[in-house]
């Protein structure tokens, strides 16, 4: 399952002035707690894409996704939305026949 993640503006472009591998690294410094969403990042077996990977946008630079498994999804967000760098995470709608 697709999940949408939006994160603090802060957050968004901590991730986004790092590139490739040095991604996981800005991650650390987003919440209050050096290291928290990282380490939730970790123990939930996940990593957060950008939604928009190209754009200069201060409100879209602030979603991305993340690849969950249907039976832990649930779990996932809660952990997720407990984290203070972290503004909501919720199911990615599934597209439909028009």
């Amino acid at each position: 399952m697709q999940m949408i993640v939006k994160t603090r503006p802060e957050a968004a472009a901590a991730v986004r002035r790092k590139a490739g591998g040095e991604r996981a690294a800005a991650i650390e410094s987003l919440s209050g707690s050096p290291g928290a969403l990282q380490q939730t990042l970790r123990t939930l077996g996940i990593q957060l894409q950008p939604l928009h990977p190209n754009i200069d946008d201060p409100q879209l630079s602030t979603y991305f996704t993340a690849e969950v498994d249907d039976t832990a999804a649930e779990r996932v967000m809660a952990a997720l939305n407990a984290e203070p760098a972290v503004e909501g995470a919720y199911p990615a709608a599934k597209p439909e026949p028009a």
